[in-house]
């Protein structure tokens, strides 16, 4: 069985490009979302009552919730083929959280490691658009520095793992390329 981590930042696409990519890959990958994972778990505790709330929890109650959601999705890749779609950092108001701590990514043990971007430009107007999430502001220097921590974070990722790393790049207007590249490599 294999696992791909597919990361990227809030805005840049991932979501809408992986669901196009699953298309191309005939049901042969399951996706779990990370977030959603841990919203759910934190939301059965009433911990939580939107996803936007989990960045502002205690440190610890994050790090507890990160670790369970990583157990079940390892549960699941022992009986197939797993996409985790997730942040690799999350930017909160003392500063960026590492989405998938040294534990937590060696529990799920990823094969591969794909960043879906777009430039900072398309980011910050997609997120003005989008009325469906309680966003922090942010600039466009802002998504610039928060894609350059996340590069870094990756391949870091990868070294600690030794997965593959790839990058994606899901340009306004383009889904239906970006998502064939990312079924592409998925599958090679």
């Amino acid at each position: 069985m294999k696992t791909t981590i597919i990361m990227g930042i809030p805005g840049c696409g991932k979501t809408s490009i992986i669901e196009l990519a699953l298309k191309k890959l005939k049901g042969e990958y399951k996706v779990v979302n990370f977030g959603t994972l841990m919203f759910l778990m934190l939301k059965e505790k009433k911990l939580v009552k939107t996803r936007d709330e989990m960045r502002k929890l205690n440190e610890q109650i994050q790090i507890d919730a990160q670790e369970k959601a990583a157990e079940k999705i390892a549960d699941l890749a022992k009986k197939q083929n797993i996409i985790v779609d997730t942040h690799c950092s999350i930017q909160t108001t003392k500063g960026y959280v590492v989405g998938l701590p040294e534990p937590v990514l060696k529990k799920i043990s990823p094969d591969q490691i794909i960043l879906i971007e777009a430039s900072s430009e398309e980011i910050f107007k997609r997120r003005v658009k989008d009325n469906t999430r309680a966003r922090d502001a942010d600039s466009v220097e802002g998504i610039e520095f928060h894609q350059q921590i996340n590069r870094n974070l990756a391949l870091t990722f990868c070294v600690l793992t030794r997965a593959v790393f790839s990058i994606v790049h899901n340009k306004t207007g383009r889904l239906l390329i970006g998502s064939k590249e990312l079924a592409e490599i998925i599958h090679a």
